[in-house]
């Protein structure tokens, strides 16, 4: 009687030790996910960044080559907004 109660017993600690690692094993993944995400997230603001300031080279450039300065200007304005 007293060996299936320590069976039960060792069972026990066996399944509460799989949660615990299960448990460890999720909140790894879950951090890893939000990490990704926030590197993506920062890939894109990089990028958007990136757009405007080669937006804003091109029309300094057409600038440069017409002595046009209402495209310039406008782009600007456009660059303005968030």
């Amino acid at each position: 009687m007293f060996e299936r109660g320590g069976e039960r017993s060792q069972r026990t600690k066996k399944r509460a030790g799989t949660k615990a690692l299960i448990d460890c094993i999720f909140a790894i993944l879950s951090s890893n996910l939000e990490t990704a995400q926030k590197r993506t997230e920062n890939q894109h603001r990089q990028l958007a960044l990136l757009a405007k300031q080669l937006r804003l080279v091109l029309v300094a450039q057409q600038y440069l080559e017409t002595g046009g300065v209402e495209g310039l200007l406008a782009t600007l304005k456009d660059l303005e907004r968030p």
